[in-house]
């Protein structure tokens, strides 16, 4: 991959950078560095406005000869967000524009237009090209200030990088990034995790079987079920039951409980507790429903557009249809949050706490923030609150922004109780829930487990009733999440299954002690080798209707 031309833009002019020179204009002077590492090269660029700057980005460009055969892997916009390998002659499909209302702000087809020609590929934060020669990893190595897009063009054999747009007052490191041969996230000098302990976590969550009708019945059994299996071969294993949508009257009304729930959540966290297992508890922090009370009641806390209008993040059947962004930077959303944040691990208990659809928090930057900017302020407060009193399972986020904030991560789509999603891949919805597309996320992120947060693959499910899945579907969704995910979540009745499938779930002691070798993947086959106890092992899946050999 040779270096094109590097261009920063600025006030609608546009200024062309030299590596390892410092150019100086009226309003600002900006350093560029370009060194060499192990591996790679490592080009920064700073900026250091005179005045107000309307700063419109860097454009980092390329040229790289791609091969006929080679695979690239596009991370994408958030957790649910399809992340693959992808061939130089595909091109990732757009959201249907009729779908866009309704799905829109779960992915970038909010703020990005993807190209129409076969080819042309994007990818956020980092991406590789894999070929008989190896991999060429581009990462960015610091998503604080923005994120980065990384767009291919395979016909054209070019690679781009560029920036987010903002009001510049202040030094402003615009870009950090990383080109070379090895894998930046084995290099623990750009990320630090904070991984717990024992990165694998097992559990049990109420929503694939539940959804939105739980109580406290329904959650004190499902610990005293784990109860029967505390000892998984030699070991002693302590569970998360995890308490997911549903116990809040309203989603945003976080200290407004349902009266299922007539003893109060704390209760219900130390009677899980007094079972041996770890109290979780799901909560959406940046969003509220249409019927909640902090939507009627609280305008001023809402996101809104430059029209003045509340900014919708999504819409949902199982609540009350659309639901809405808070404005993060609003005082006192913070001081909300943060009641409920301390409320939920200090005065309730609970130890693990899943935040989702943490996207909302960055939607609409305002002109002197980016996207990536927002997204870190947004978590680093998170994190300041409930860590160290308990750990964080992200969801619905841009994944550089919880590199080594979060101890775990969701990486792929929501499991579905079916294989695929007819509708919602009708209308090529990149978010959409879909058992297909957790796996591909699965194996396609699979190399960041365990090194900038540990995977939460999602669930994996093993009654026989109440899904569509078939026996080789969840096999496959059972290995895969063991192998290359550290979040083991199940959604069935323990006490309800029978001695095969129970046997089978205690399998995951085995599992807990292995390491992956290498992963190996095709365009719907891969190879994953691991080894146990000094013993090595193969796995194959094939996610094709197809037999492979």
């Amino acid at each position: 991959m040779v270096l094109q031309y590097i261009l920063l833009r600025y006030n609608g002019k546009t200024v062309r950078l030299t590596p390892n020179k410092t150019v100086f204009e009226a309003e600002f002077y900006a350093d560029c560095r370009l060194s060499t590492e192990q591996g790679g090269e490592r080009l920064q660029i700073s900026i250091h406005p005179k005045q107000t700057l309307d700063f419109q980005g860097v454009e980092v460009r390329y040229t790289h000869a791609f091969a006929p055969d080679c695979r690239i892997f596009c991370n994408g916009w958030q957790s649910w967000t399809e992340s693959r390998e992808f061939r130089p002659d595909e091109r990732i499909e757009p959201l249907f524009w009729g779908a866009k209302k309704w799905l829109g702000a779960m992915g970038d087809s909010f703020f990005y237009d993807y190209p129409t020609k076969n080819g042309c590929l994007h990818s956020w934060s980092y991406s590789y090209i894999r070929d008989k020669k190896g991999e060429l990893w581009l990462a960015s190595l610091n998503e604080t200030s923005g994120f980065t897009c990384i767009e291919h063009d395979t016909t054209g054999g070019i690679t781009t990088l560029s920036t987010e747009a903002l009001e510049l007052e202040h030094s402003y490191p615009a870009l950090d990034c990383w080109i070379g041969t090895s894998n930046p996230f084995e290099n623990k000098a750009y990320f630090q995790a904070k991984l717990p302990k024992n990165t694998v976590r097992l559990g049990w969550t109420s929503w694939y079987q539940h959804y939105t009708k739980i109580n406290e019945t329904i959650i004190s059994e499902a610990a005293a079920n784990a109860a029967l299996l505390q000892t998984m071969g030699n070991e002693k294993t302590t569970y998360s039951i995890q308490i997911d949508d549903g116990w809040q009257e309203k989603v945003g009304d976080w200290l407004t409980i349902k009266k299922t729930f007539p003893k109060g959540m704390e209760a219900v966290a130390d009677a899980i507790r007094e079972q041996g297992q770890s109290p979780g508890l799901w909560l959406a922090p940046f969003i509220c429903e249409k019927d909640s009370a902090i939507f009627k009641t609280k305008p001023d806390w809402l996101l809104r557009n430059k029209q003045g209008k509340p900014v919708a993040a999504g819409y949902s059947p199982l609540w009350s249809g659309w639901f809405y962004a808070l404005d993060f930077y609003n005082d006192e959303v913070q001081a909300y949050l943060r009641l409920v944040l301390q409320t939920a691990v200090l005065r309730w208990g609970f130890q693990l706490l899943k935040l989702d659809f943490l996207y909302a928090a960055c939607l609409f930057p305002p002109k002197n923030k980016t996207r990536g900017q927002m997204m870190h302020d947004a978590l680093t407060f998170l994190a300041s609150i409930i860590q160290p009193h308990a750990e964080i399972l992200a969801c619905g986020v841009p994944l550089a922004s919880a590199f080594g904030i979060v101890e775990y991560c969701r990486i792929g789509a929501d499991t579905h109780l079916s294989w695929e999603h007819f509708w919602l891949k009708l209308v090529r919805h990149r978010e959409r829930v879909s058992t297909q597309l957790a796996v591909r996320n699965t194996l396609g992120r699979h190399h960041l487990d365990g090194r900038v947060f540990a995977n939460d693959p999602d669930v994996f499910l093993l009654r026989d009733g109440g899904t569509k899945l078939t026996a080789t579907q969840k096999h496959t969704l059972f290995i895969l999440n063991c192998l290359l995910g550290s979040v083991w979540f199940l959604s069935d009745t323990l006490a309800e299954l029978p001695p095969d499938l129970r046997a089978k779930y205690e399998v995951l002691a085995w599992f807990k002690h292995r390491n992956i070798e290498s992963v190996r993947q095709g365009d719907d086959c891969c190879e994953i080798q691991f080894s146990i106890d000094n013993q090595l092992f193969t796995a194959y899946c094939n996610l094709s209707p197809t037999p492979k050999r």
